[in-house]
């Protein structure tokens, strides 16, 4: 008995997600670099309607989860929201250069996230952390959940068995499994 081939629109949807989780490897090394800062000097910068942007941005997201929406996006929005907080235009600049980029990764992430209660309730728990960070000033806490939430994101990947871990991550051993702290 022979095993049929892969449906032609299964395979496309494999490699265009492999190439998407490669790409967002490749991004992951400098996007919690730049997502972190993002965070810390939005929690030093941000107005008090900013802050209350960040709690709409982060209420929308929330809104199209239930909805059954991945939420895509409402969380551009949100990241967009937190670069205007910095008080920096090149923040808000860089991400409108990479949003197509991340649109596409974005939907891979979120598609994967979404198949599990538990990656998608730790989402939730990651952005409401950064947001809550940054409307307590807290630069600190802000960079660090930042940049928990991009780490987090990878291992959520590597769960899902969309990438595999790299030989330098895998050396390092593993400090926390998804939907735990590290």
């Amino acid at each position: 008995m022979s095993v049929p081939p892969t449906p032609p629109s299964a395979a496309i949807r494999q490699t265009v997600e492999r190439y998407y989780a490669e790409r967002l490897r490749e991004f992951g090394a400098m996007s919690p670099v730049i997502e972190g800062e993002m965070a810390g000097l939005a929690a030093q910068r941000a107005t008090r309607p900013q802050q209350s942007a960040l709690k709409r941005a982060l209420a929308a997201i929330d809104a199209a989860t239930e909805r059954g929406e991945l939420g895509v996006d409402e969380d551009l929005a949100f990241h967009r929201t937190i670069g205007e907080a910095t008080g920096n235009p090149q923040f808000v600049r860089l991400l409108a250069i990479l949003e197509a980029y991340l649109r596409d990764a974005m939907t891979v992430t979120k598609g994967h996230e979404s198949k599990r209660a538990d990656f998608m309730a730790q989402v939730r728990r990651e952005h409401r952390a950064i947001v809550t960070a940054i409307v307590a000033g807290d630069p600190k806490a802000a960079r660090a959940a930042a940049i928990e939430h991009h780490l987090n994101g990878e291992r959520r990947l590597i769960a899902s068995g969309v990438i595999k871990p790299s030989r330098a991550r895998a050396r390092r051993g593993k400090r926390s499994a998804p939907g735990r702290a590290l």
